[in-house]
């Protein structure tokens, strides 16, 4: 049985998942805040399901803006009212089809053979705009995942019958398929030869020639299983030109060949690590040189230094091995470093908040954060506290 009905909107993808337009007649019209929602007697337009996104196209060259399933029929949904009664015509976005088409069948061969092959279930699918997604209910390694992907394209070059039907309750019952749920009625059972078998609901390709080819991306631990990323298809084929285009570029940038890219950028990796390791020594070298003009001694001391970064923070550390009391390191953007190596600074730190505004925080003998006030500001209250001994 290939019961296309279904007691409701008369389902012409289900016929033929090639159909690219078709006539219709429409039978109700609602407004809402969102649009036109359109019923058709029939329909080309696949509605949103199974993890595929809905089709997109245009009825009487009004663009459909998204189609969905409500009860028996498929509710469109239009920027524009139609008239009850009115023969359209319908047209789907082909291109945009059939890469779903692609993308959803080769993740079936993919995940069928999974299943075949480890026992794991397919226990979650997306098709996004940038790549198809599945989780899969056990753990991959990287070679296991190359093996999949060998033989999932071996499947597409058998150029294999994909078969879609609604079988009889009898059949169904003795039938052994992948499903997520448990089905009962209205089951639609796609077979792709004898590799896989699978309820779902989307158009798929009528041979797994029409596939073209099956790339998996990446393999990723996921909830005690792997999500892989693939793409099927012109999808694939674009993707693997920029691939293409990056190893390019990269071989004309190294002046090597381009089989030994990933070779030249793990040396250019490892000599940015060297160069990185002797930038920190030098630059440690540079902050001790600079905290030696730091004064001997036990005092409250305000410094202001043009430092960045962990720079500013070792600059400090290096200060505090000089001066015994609480040193204040300042920078010209506003940050500051409260120091000491052996005094509590919190209190000091309460007065810059409260006197100059600093937002900061910290604990012990170190507090650091940012203040708006101004290098003459800053100098003024440091001056009066020398003067007044608060701290």
């Amino acid at each position: 049985m290939n019961e296309a009905h279904l007691g409701g909107t008369r389902r012409l993808y289900y016929e033929d998942s090639h159909l690219q337009q078709a006539e219709a007649t429409v039978l109700e019209v609602r407004q809402t805040d969102k649009g036109y929602e359109t019923i058709l007697d029939r329909t080309p337009f696949f509605p949103e399901g199974g993890g595929q996104p809905c089709d997109r196209g245009t009825i009487e060259d009004i663009p459909v803006l998204h189609v969905k399933e409500k009860g028996d029929t498929v509710v469109h949904l239009l920027p524009e009212p139609l008239a009850v009664g009115q023969q359209i015509l319908c047209k789907i976005d082909w291109p945009y089809r059939f890469s779903l088409m692609q993308n959803h069948s080769g993740e079936h061969i993919v995940s069928g053979l999974v299943h075949a092959k480890y026992g794991y279930d397919n226990v979650g699918f997306h098709m996004g705009t940038e790549a198809v997604t599945l989780d899969l209910s056990g753990p991959m390694t990287p070679e296991q995942v190359r093996e999949i992907e060998i033989a999932a394209n071996r499947v597409v070059w058998a150029n294999l019958p994909v078969r879609a039907y609604f079988p009889d309750p009898d059949t169904l019952r003795d039938l052994e398929y992948r499903s997520k749920l448990e089905l009962t009625e209205n089951v639609r059972i796609v077979e792709i030869g004898d590799i896989d078998r699978c309820a779902c609901c989307a158009p798929h390709v009528s041979l797994t020639g029409e596939i073209g080819s099956i790339r998996l991306l990446d393999c990723q631990n996921y909830k005690g299983g792997v999500r892989i990323s693939m793409l099927c298809g012109e999808r694939a084929l674009l993707q693997a030109e920029q691939t293409q285009d990056q190893i390019a570029e990269l071989a004309v940038r190294f002046s090597v060949k381009q089989p030994q890219t990933a070779e030249a950028v793990h040396r250019l990796l490892e000599e940015h690590q060297n160069l990185t390791e002797e930038r920190n020594r030098i630059s440690m070298e540079l902050l001790r040189y600079r905290a030696a003009e730091v004064p001997e001694g036990d005092s409250l001391l305000c410094l202001f230094e043009d430092l960045h970064g962990e720079d500013l923070r070792y600059f400090a550390n290096f200060a505090a091995e000089r001066n015994h009391g609480i040193t204040a390191v300042f920078t010209p953007e506003g940050r500051y470093i409260l120091i000491s190596p052996g005094q509590d600074v919190q209190g000091l730190n309460q007065i810059l908040r409260k006197q100059l505004g600093a937002k900061g925080g910290g604990r012990g003998n170190m507090a650091q954060g940012s203040l708006p006030a101004s290098k003459e500001a800053i100098l003024s209250f440091f001056k009066t506290l020398e003067n007044t001994g608060n701290v």
